[in-house]
């Protein structure tokens, strides 16, 4: 097994086709299907299954595909790593939810090194809340901007940002002329969600207080997917307001409620051997922190007032 088998295999998984995966790594479609053939024969299973012109994960190419992943993100930063020493910048790993990394992460990140006079190179990569305070602890990063996780007790949670509540919808629907929408006026009607269980517990807790139980057409872990489900008809969408969010398509209504906020949080792990840059973020963002209110989740299920 080489490097490049498992760069050739992560391109394939992303493109599902074998021309533009050949294509993008600047080889011959015969070298790549070699490669990949004997990927397969060396770990004994079948990676890809072909479908019409495409060919798409098996179960055990998705599950081998989150380890590549790994393996190849912590090479790759290890690299810049030492690229970062051959020129003397400091790169601080950061990690982020989709949201911040669209709003209030680049300028933070713009304020700080103009107000901390620092050089600091930042790695940014986006994944979700759990598979990111997963990497934190794994020590992938230095920091992570993510919602807030119960029974993370050795984690160290920093509010810096509210994220306004909106609902995403058709133009041609029926709310999409209001000024804003409350709760009770979601009432019956279906929704695709988001797959993170962060949020969706988050979602679940808003609507159980005032009584609905959403029909759930369809999930996905990308914003895009989800506004296409929304352009289909297949129901409302409950997120945040941000620039992915925007779409010809698509009208954004705020929701209003005072039960329940979305915060970010900065997170970060106690004892964590840090870099000057990221130790000089760290203490940034915790002078910058905000009050919070509204309604936290706790680890036992029920939610504390703050």
């Amino acid at each position: 097994m080489t490097l490049n088998q498992l760069r050739y295999f992560r391109v394939l998984a992303k493109t599902e086709h074998y021309t533009k995966a050949a294509d993008a790594l600047a080889i011959s479609q015969p070298s790549l299907s070699r490669a990949i053939a004997l990927l397969e024969e060396e770990l004994g299973v079948l990676l890809f299954t072909r479908r019409g012109r495409n060919v798409v994960l098996t179960d055990a190419g998705r599950t081998f595909l989150r380890y590549v992943e790994a393996g190849l993100d912590t090479l790759e930063a290890g690299t810049a790593v030492m690229r970062d020493l051959r020129t003397g910048a400091e790169r601080v790993s950061i990690g982020s939810i989709t949201p911040v990394v669209n709003t209030y992460l680049p300028k933070m990140l713009a304020d700080f090194r103009t107000d901390a006079g620092s050089k600091a190179c930042f790695d940014i990569r986006v994944d979700q809340t759990e598979r990111l305070l997963a990497g934190l602890k794994a020590g992938m990063y230095d920091m992570v901007f993510c919602s807030y996780q119960p029974g993370e007790n050795s984690l160290h949670f920093t509010p810096v940002v509210e994220l306004p509540f909106v609902v995403a919808m058709r133009r041609d629907d029926p709310l999409a002329g209001s000024a804003f929408l409350t709760p009770d006026q979601l009432a019956g009607r279906p929704m695709v969600f988001t797959d993170s269980p962060a949020y969706s517990d988050l979602l679940h807790r808003l609507l159980g207080e005032y009584g609905i139980r959403p029909e759930i057409r369809g999930f996905s872990n990308e914003d895009s997917v989800l506004l296409s489900m929304v352009q289909a008809g297949l129901g409302l969408f409950i997120s945040t307001d941000h620039p992915q969010m925007y779409s010809p398509d698509t009208v954004l209504v705020p929701l209003k409620q005072e039960r329940y906020r979305r915060y970010v949080y900065m997170v970060t792990r106690p004892g964590l051997a840090a870099s000057t840059a990221a130790a000089q973020l760290i203490c940034y963002n915790q002078n910058r922190a905000i009050p919070e209110r509204g309604r936290q989740p706790r680890a036992d299920g029920g939610a504390d007032e703050i």
